[in-house]
Formats: C-alpha cells, structure tokens, sequence
C-alpha cells in the first residue's frame, strides 16, 4: 500500500497499544492492552476494512465481462456492487454468476481472516423459459415466459438460499429480502411494500391521535417527524403519484379532527400557507413530488458515471414524459433488468 511509513507507524502503534481501564464504585482496575478487539465505534477501523474490501473488488475486476449488459447501453457493465461488507454480484447467467462467487471465496480464505456465511446469503435469478426447450436446467416460479428462479446457486460449497421461501408460510418476509434499507420482492413488485407502508403510517397516525396531547401539538409532530418518516420510501421505492394522492386523502379526516375544523371543510385550508388564511402544512402529495426532485438530482449528478449515463439516456427515451416519470422509469429499469444478482455479505 502507498501509505507513508510514519502514517503506518501510527496506525500500528494505535492498534497494538490500545488500552482499557475498568471502573466500578468500589474498584477499578489499572490500564491493560487489548490484545483483541477494539473499542466499539473505533472510526479508523472502517476506514481500514475499505482499504482491505477494496482487494475483494480488484480481485474481481477481471471477471467484469461475466456481468450484466445493458441492451440500450453495451458499454455498460454490471458486474459487482458494494456497500461496506455488503456484496451484491451480477451476472447475465447463473453460471457465470456461480463462478464469481468461487473466486469470491477463494479470496475470503486468502485473507485467514474472514470467511463466507451463506445463512446470510440471498440468490435470485431472472430468465425466458421456452416450452419446447426440454433439456432446460432450472425451475420457474411461474408458468410464464419470463419468470424468476432459484439458481442454485453456493458460496464455501454451501447452497445459497433462494429469496422467495417456499417453506415458510405467505408472509411478507417470505417473499421480500432487505437490502441497505430496501425491500426487494422475488418478482420486483412493490404491490406488498406499499401496503406495509401505507399500515406503518396509519399507525403512526393512531398513535400519536392517541396521546394526550393538543390537537396542534398533533399537527406539529406530523409536520415534522410523520412526514419525514415517509421521505425514505417515497425515495428508494418507484411509487407513482396516486399512491402519495390515496393516503393523502386517508389521512386527510385525522388532520382535520386535530386542526378542529369540520370533516366537510376544504382540504385547502390544511395546505394553504398562513397569509392565505391555511394552516401552512406540507401535504403527502407535494413531499412524494419533493422526493421524486430529489430523486431525480442524485442520478443526474451522481459520482458514477455509469449511473450519469443511463439516466441522459432514459431521459433521451421518454422526453414526452415529466422528469419525475422519467426518474421514476429509470428506477423500475434498472432493478427490472438485473438478470441474476447474489446479495453477498461477509463476516
């Protein structure tokens, strides 16, 4: 590593000469080294694990021309994807797929110290399925020609579980897997996601309509703390606009009831700034539009120019369209033609 030597001596001497003192009311204990481990919240060792995660990535960069192509943009390929010790591999096969993970592996046991979990390793796959080809290798999920399936995939000689869980009973967590904070369903639908969503605000909704507190003081805590709450959703997910426009009007009733006006007043007058005789609330519609905006800003500016690229080509696409559907599109497509991604972590 290109890393001065005093910088190197600091970082060594930082870590073998880390102390620790034990205090109680009655007794205390003198210093001692922490010979493993370290003090949790250490910020240096983040930084550091990058620097080591990062080999993972080189090592596989090779291996790019296995990923994901782009039809529109061929020069576009999608191969691996990383958040801190958080993988996600893509192929455009499972067989291709399955030899990314092999030297994923092969480069966790050249470390000595980390290892593959598959328990916390998720596959899915996307392909057509034609009926006259017979010699056909994997299962679709359903009978339709475009389908997704378990491409059994394994990490360590261990097999890799598929996202949708056959033996587990029809739940939402059956069908979805959570990735740095977004559901992901078996199909890449959202159907199930919205309606969570929609049940987690009304009970918000109940929840603070059930506190002792004025109806104002009500007001105040939906303006600043439910709507926030929605602001996450309204970003990673691909809602459309009457999804912001149907719970608007479910929660339009409570937020009369806490301003004291009557059921049949016009909503108007919850929105309306003060100088025009309202209330001054953001509604949900006008902050799902913010969010799209804000959306919309993150990936015609993004650090990646490969993001950059798809986006001014969608743009390009769909320029009859308004740049919140434009965005919008962008989204479904990107998540909709990932053949075959591997959501990897490692301990």
């Amino acid at each position: 590593m290109n890393v001065p030597l005093i910088i190197q001596a600091l970082i060594f001497d930082s870590y073998e000469r880390l102390c620790a003192m034990v205090i109680s009311k009655g007794w205390s204990t003198v210093f001692f080294l922490l010979d493993i481990g370290l003090f949790q919240g250490y910020v240096l060792s983040t930084i550091l694990f990058d620097c080591v995660f990062q080999l993972l990535l080189d090592f596989l960069r090779p291996m790019k021309k296995l990923g994901y192509i782009f039809k529109e943009v061929p020069e576009i390929t999608m191969s691996t994807k990383a958040y801190a010790d958080d993988l996600t591999l893509v192929s455009r096969n499972a067989e291709y797929n399955q030899a990314m993970c092999n030297q994923t592996n092969v480069w966790l046991k050249w470390t000595c110290t980390m290892k593959a979990k598959p328990s916390k390793c998720i596959s899915l796959g996307f392909k057509m399925f034609f009926k006259h080809i017979k010699s056909e290798k994997y299962t679709p999920v359903h009978e339709t020609l475009f389908s997704p399936f378990d491409p059994c995939l394994t990490i360590d000689n261990q097999p890799m579980k598929f996202l949708l869980n056959f033996n587990e009973p029809d739940t939402f967590k059956a069908e979805h897997f959570k990735f740095l904070g977004r559901w992901i369903h078996y199909r890449l639908s959202e159907a199930k996601i919205k309606t969570r969503i929609w049940h987690s605000i009304l009970e918000d909704f109940t929840c603070v309509d059930s506190s002792p507190i004025n109806g104002f003081m009500k007001l105040w805590i939906y303006q600043f703390f439910l709507l926030a709450r929605l602001s996450w959703p309204f970003l990673i997910y691909d809602f459309d606009r009457t999804f912001a426009i149907d719970l608007q009007k479910e929660v339009n009733k409570t937020l009369k009831k806490w301003a004291g006006v009557s059921k049949s007043a016009d909503n108007g007058l919850l929105f309306r700034s003060k100088e025009n005789f309202g209330l001054g609330l953001t509604s949900i519609i006008d902050h799902f539009e913010r969010m799209q905006l804000i959306k919309c800003s993150l990936l015609q500016n993004s650090i990646d120019p490969s993001v950059q690229t798809i986006y001014k080509i969608r743009e390009v696409k769909n320029a009859n369209l308004t740049r919140t559907w434009r965005v919008t599109k962008l989204l479904q497509v990107a998540n909709a033609e990932v053949g075959m991604y591997t959501v990897y972590r490692s301990h």
